[in-house]
């Protein structure tokens, strides 16, 4: 499964994607602000298209 996060913040978007494996009680942290890409909404849309 990929868990795609996004946030916003002074009309910036960005984004993060990890693959996960859901087990029972299982968290996912995205801790890292590295993590994130810094883009416009066609972007995250982009990146959204271009999954598995």
């Amino acid at each position: 499964m990929q868990v795609i996060f996004v946030t916003e913040n002074d009309g910036q978007l960005a984004y993060a994607i990890q693959s996960h494996t859901v087990v029972h009680e299982d968290a996912l942290d995205f801790t890292s602000t590295d993590d994130l890409i810094y883009t416009d909404q066609e972007g995250v849309i982009d990146a959204i298209n271009d999954l598995p």
